[in-house]
């Protein structure tokens, strides 16, 4: 058999696993030589990889989602090779000294493959693994390089972003804060690169509940976008004015206002993007969201049928257990209750919460308004016992969501609101 197979319809190549097992570990490969085509693998796969900006259209999503895979599988390899190895070494000396091994070897294309292997775990909900691939990174492009360089600020930033949708706001701000002076530095407040950075301190500030900050940031970070391109039509810019416009929606007078801007993004991202992209159906979701906010009975049939399919795309691209295919049942849930479909709303909220408990933990930002919603849903269904006993759980957790808000954070905030009324219904 041939050891790699092209297939014409869909432009592909595979090797079969039975010829895969025999070049990985023919007889006679010492665990050295294994070593090297593991490396050899491992590089082979980094080349196929674009960092940002490149390689942000719906077909990259995929790759990245396909890839997935494959980077398990050799790194698995390798640490069962590397564990060989080190065995092998302590048995030369009869297991009593650990001798030790070659210096570290940790340099540029070492991290650019950590780099590029981490945006692949962070487009796949494998944070955890994002985050311990990134901060080496950050270490030596620290170390070596400098905020004055734009490789240094980028890992900065994708790291934030991972702390980010760990639920871990402060820490993310803290980078992003540095980030923002040092662009401000050497680019000065117009450059594209330190209003991008702008408008991504601000969308950490609204997960820390500073939404006046976050609308200030956000604000003159679209502004300078739109005046430096002339134009709206650029991803990055629609990304800014979807941010906006969900920042928007947490103050009462700005909804009409938040509602226009989210419509437009909408329209001009599915232009850009398509309307199936990951950038895209985030807009979509808040503009649903912010249907179900509103309150208007006749647009939520279209807010519904909207979450589904934003759903079903999300399970497709990301798999059922990814975090934003769990946020999408929230919504979805969200959007039920509106229209009083209340047992459904629960079956959807369980389900994931389920998932959200086991991989994301209890302490979750998102983990914690996904109980929230449910208590809302027990509410309506006059099961008060059980919603106080959650609500009540959640408050106590909630305390901690960010260290700059205390107790005073706005989802705890929510939580507690809901609280009186369930003690008021049972009579308390």
């Amino acid at each position: 058999m041939s050891l790699i197979t092209y297939h014409e319809s869909n432009d592909s190549y595979s090797i079969h696993p039975v010829v895969h097992k025999w070049a990985r570990k023919r007889p006679g490969m010492s665990a050295s030589e294994q070593a090297i085509w593991a490396h050899a693998a491992k590089l082979t796969l980094s080349h196929s990889i674009l960092l940002p900006p490149l390689a942000d259209t719906e077909n990259d999503e995929i790759f990245r989602r396909d890839i997935l895979s494959h980077i398990d599988h050799v790194r698995s390899c390798q640490s069962t090779i590397d564990l060989y190895i080190q065995k092998r070494r302590q048995s030369r000396f009869g297991g009593y000294l650990n001798w030790p091994a070659p210096g570290s070897t940790f340099g540029p294309s070492q991290a650019i493959l950590y780099a590029k292997f981490s945006s692949v775990f962070a487009q796949n909900g494998r944070w955890n693994y994002a985050e311990t691939l990134q901060l080496q990174v950050k270490e030596f492009a620290d170390s070596v390089l400098g905020l004055d360089q734009p490789i240094t600020r980028q890992i900065a930033l994708a790291l934030s972003s991972t702390y980010w949708n760990q639920g871990r706001g402060d820490e993310a701000a803290d980078l992003q804060e540095i980030v923002l002076k040092a662009c401000l530095t050497y680019l000065g407040p117009q450059s594209h690169e330190t209003l991008i950075t702008m408008e991504t301190l601000g969308q950490t500030r609204w997960q820390q509940g500073r939404y006046t900050e976050a609308k200030g940031l956000q604000q003159k970070a679209v502004e300078g976008l739109i005046k430096l391109r002339n134009s709206k039509m650029h991803e990055d810019i629609l990304s800014a004015m979807g941010h906006l416009g969900r920042t928007l929606a947490k103050f009462y007078e700005d909804l009409d206002e938040a509602k226009c801007l989210l419509e437009e993004t909408c329209e001009c991202m599915d232009a850009v993007l398509g309307p199936t992209h990951l950038k895209s159906m985030e807009i979509q979701e808040d503009l649903a969201m912010l249907t179900v906010q509103m309150g208007n009975k006749e647009d939520l049939p279209i807010a519904l049928n909207k979450m589904r399919h934003i759903l079903d795309c999300r399970k497709e691209k990301l798999g059922k257990e990814h975090p934003y295919t769990l946020l999408a049942m929230v919504s979805l849930s969200r959007v039920k209750i509106a229209l009083r479909e209340y047992d459904e709303a629960e079956d959807l909220i369980r389900s994931g919460l389920q998932i959200a408990d086991r991989n994301l933990g209890e302490h979750h930002i998102g983990t914690l308004m996904g109980k929230t919603v449910l208590a809302t849903i027990l509410i309506h269904q006059s099961r008060f016992s059980e919603a106080e006993d959650i609500l009540h759980t959640g408050i106590e957790r909630q305390r901690g969501l960010s260290v700059y808000r205390g107790d005073f954070h706005p989802d705890r905030i929510g939580a507690m609101i809901e609280l009186p009324s369930v003690l008021e219904f049972k009579g308390n």
